[in-house]
């Protein structure tokens, strides 16, 4: 069957890497040398490019996978 069709409306600014970056500001941490994200879809390309490792799904979108610092072996579809 084919993927879902989702339509996302952010403002230019916002996006899960400026989350992960306020989140990280407000833990005190350093995403650029302390945090993994881990995304498959072509909204998570900001956070793994914020995150000092950042790991796509094997199945991820292409955005994702080229973002990523790592492309795992297995799928989101796994247990």
């Amino acid at each position: 069957s084919p993927d879902p069709f989702f339509v996302e409306f952010l403002r230019k600014d916002v996006s899960k890497g400026s989350a992960l970056l306020a989140l990280c500001e407000h833990l005190g941490l350093d995403a650029s040398q302390q945090v993994a994200a881990f995304g498959d879809g072509d909204n998570d390309r900001e956070m793994l490019q914020q995150a000092a490792v950042g790991v796509a799904m094997r199945n991820a979108k292409p955005l994702a996978q080229q973002a990523a610092d790592v492309i795992l072996q297995w799928t989101n579809d796994e247990d």
